[in-house]
């Protein structure tokens, strides 16, 4: 599978405002360029043909799977706390069938993030590191994480995330939509407000103890969240290198250790993880 040149790939991380991404982004393509599937198994199947007509994908896949449908990658990351909290009291409002479902359904939020099911877990531990280190499948993970520790791992999202067109946070969606305009000349209409989650407890709300679970589960993540918002990788990249805005290395380094301890902080864990 080799990638076009003229294929974007927007790499759809759960309960970040992806589908408010895909409504806007897709109103730059004909409805016919426009991939209507979603989930990593449904684009593997794609015909060759399909994947000449397409242009736009807006998918819940891995770097891996992106870097082989098109040349022009980006995405949006959250602030890993508030996106397991959203994920959780999301799945409590929709209906369905799937584990996660079933299980917010079922159990308390500790219980919840208690549970050892490594089907569910998939969902939430350290889900953005994994989706955008390769993939974030359990098939995936479990061959992976026979070869590599979860530092390689985090490393090579790293170099992903440092190699893509433009990464954002969704708690500013603006400023990424207006870094994809000034990378694609795309104009964009403001995204809309998609699966927004109406009934979940702030963040304040939530005790100590449930936080430091929440901790265990995304301390990956936390880092590379605290290294997208340290090293400004939400500026577009030029001429195939990416605009640091004369960020050294070491300033890098002490910026990821600021944000990283301002997000412990903030969960009420300002010892660590």
């Amino acid at each position: 599978m080799n990638a076009r040149d003229d294929s974007y790939v927007f790499i759809h991380i759960g309960k970040t405002a992806g589908s408010a991404v895909r409504g806007a982004v897709q109103s730059a393509f004909r409805p016919e360029q426009v991939c209507p599937l979603v989930f990593q198994d449904d684009i593997a199947a794609l015909t060759t043909e399909d994947r000449q007509r397409f242009r736009l994908y807006c998918a819940h896949v891995g770097f891996d799977t992106a870097s082989q449908l098109g040349r022009n990658l980006f995405t949006v990351l959250r602030d890993p706390v508030d996106r397991t909290l959203s994920q959780y009291y999301y799945w409590r409002e929709v209906t369905g069938e799937g584990l996660g479902v079933r299980n917010a359904k079922a159990l308390s939020l500790d219980a919840f993030l208690d549970s050892d099911d490594a089907a569910m877990l998939v969902d939430l531990e350290n889900l953005q590191t994994w989706q955008l280190a390769c993939a974030q499948d359990l098939h995936t993970r479990e061959r992976v994480s026979q070869l590599k520790s979860l530092d390689q791992v985090y490393q090579a999202a790293l170099d992903n995330v440092a190699a893509m067109d433009v990464v954002g946070v969704q708690e500013n969606l603006p400023l990424f939509m207006d870094d994809l305009t000034e990378r694609y000349g795309w104009y964009l209409p403001p995204p809309p407000p998609v699966n927004v989650t109406n009934s979940r407890l702030p963040r304040e709300d939530i005790s100590l103890t449930t936080r430091k679970k929440i901790h265990r589960l995304v301390e990956a993540d936390i880092e590379l969240y605290a290294y997208v918002l340290a090293s400004r990788v939400n500026v577009p990249r030029k001429r195939g290198r990416l605009l640091k805005r004369h960020l050294s290395a070491p300033a890098i380094k002490r910026g990821i250790a600021r944000a990283a301890g301002a997000l412990r902080r903030r969960s009420g864990n300002p010892g660590g993880f």
